[in-house]
């Protein structure tokens, strides 16, 4: 039997919390397409700081929960950590000391890390305790060149509420048919990538939506086991595009690799770590990984669902079918028109398991039941130019 995933369908909500090996579920009342940002109204503006945890003993250079000399890590580093030293902080999250703003020491960071412009807090449907849960990410997002706090970088629009304001991330939940139908795009050439002190500054955009087990949905998603059968290991859900251009770098601006990809992000934890798989359906250019890849993510901000970071396996569909059950892309987007709709059927049980059984977890896979934190659907992008707009329909559970 399938059970609705978070608030997109209309009926009930399904808290789905796991509470034996069983996997035995119920539903609590639901309101219909809830969504919002992760962290409340205000968070980091002012003196309402994020905060950042290197304490958490990890024993790492910087504190972070990768090592800095990790080469896994090499593109993330320990950002935020106040240290005379860029190579303990200086990467893709960080490319400037103090983030480029207030140099006063703050605890184990500066303020300029710390507190942002601008509030970019984001709802939809006056979300309660239920709700599905925004991650609105632009890197370097430890930098004072973003509005927001980094996993809040940069405001959002409702495209239906607000047709004609131009933004670079728009979510909405179109009613249909007694359904929501998620939206979430990606615009690049709606955004300005200038930056005071900075000039036109590279970023890579990335959002995303879903249901996390900590911020929003109450409890596990699911429940995966190597062999599968548990009845709520498989993720069901149809994904379409709708607006595509082509990413690419406007004249002068400074970048050289340009592309996105679009898809799901799986998470569970086991072995004490994090647990994050990347599949993409749809990609392009330098965002293109025809191979599977491994990569240590250290993410310090307490308050966000994916403190401390991860242990990251990144496939897509084309390298998934070379050892893993296969799993289709999102058609292209033929000009002119919308593409064709997919409907999926994840068995995440076995995807799991010949993820880890190909080596992209550090910690292989236990034989265990391992409940699912988090289902998400995701839009990066890199370039200054292009968009990618995706629909997400039917969101379930459930066995196959």
């Amino acid at each position: 039997m399938l059970k609705t995933l978070g608030s997109f369908s209309a009926g009930a909500l399904a808290l789905l919390v796991v509470s034996t090996a069983n996997a035995a579920f119920w539903d609590t009342d639901f309101v219909k397409g809830k969504a919002r940002t992760e962290y409340p109204s205000g968070y980091g503006t002012g003196s309402n700081w994020i905060t950042l945890n290197y304490n958490a003993g990890f024993g790492t250079t910087g504190g972070c929960l990768w090592e800095v000399t990790d080469p896994l890590n090499a593109v993330f580093k320990c950002p935020g950590s106040r240290s005379a030293d860029p190579s303990i902080w200086q990467g893709n999250l960080e490319t400037r000391s103090a983030c480029g703003g207030s140099s006063t020491p703050i605890g184990d960071s500066w303020l300029g890390c710390l507190s942002y412009s601008s509030n970019t807090y984001f709802q939809l449907n006056s979300p309660g305790t239920k709700y599905w849960v925004i991650h609105a990410n632009n890197d370097p997002s430890f930098d004072q060149c973003r509005m927001g706090p980094p996993g809040a970088s940069e405001p959002i629009v409702d495209p239906i509420a607000n047709p004609t304001t131009p933004n670079l991330y728009y979510i909405a939940m179109e009613s249909t048919g007694g359904k929501h139908r998620l939206h979430i795009a990606v615009s690049p050439y709606d955004h300005d990538f200038t930056c005071s002190g900075v000039g036109r500054q590279y970023t890579l955009p990335y959002l995303s939506v879903g249901a996390n087990s900590n911020k929003g949905n109450g409890g596990a998603i699911g429940l995966i086991y190597p062999l599968g059968g548990t009845g709520s290991d498989v993720l069901h859900f149809k994904a379409q595009m709708l607006g595509h251009v082509a990413l690419s770098c406007l004249p002068g601006d400074p970048c050289g690799n340009v592309g996105s990809h679009t898809g799901v992000l799986l998470t569970a934890q086991w072995s004490g770590k994090r647990r994050m798989l990347y599949l993409d359906l749809y990609n392009e250019g330098v965002l293109t990984n025809e191979g599977p890849g491994e990569a240590h993510w250290s993410w310090p901000l307490q308050d966000s669902m994916f403190w401390p970071g991860g242990d990251i396996a990144i496939l897509s569909v084309s390298s998934l079918a070379m050892a893993c059950p296969n799993v289709p892309a999102i058609p292209a987007l033929p000009a002119g028109s919308p593409g064709a709709q997919k409907t999926y059927a994840i068995n995440m049980s076995k995807l799991f398991y010949c993820v880890s059984g190909l080596g992209l977890f550090t910690d292989p896979m236990p034989f265990d039941y391992i409940t699912v934190e988090s289902v998400h659907w995701f839009v990066e992008t890199s370039g200054t130019y292009g968009k990618v707009w995706i629909a997400i329909d039917d969101p379930e559970i459930g066995a196959n």
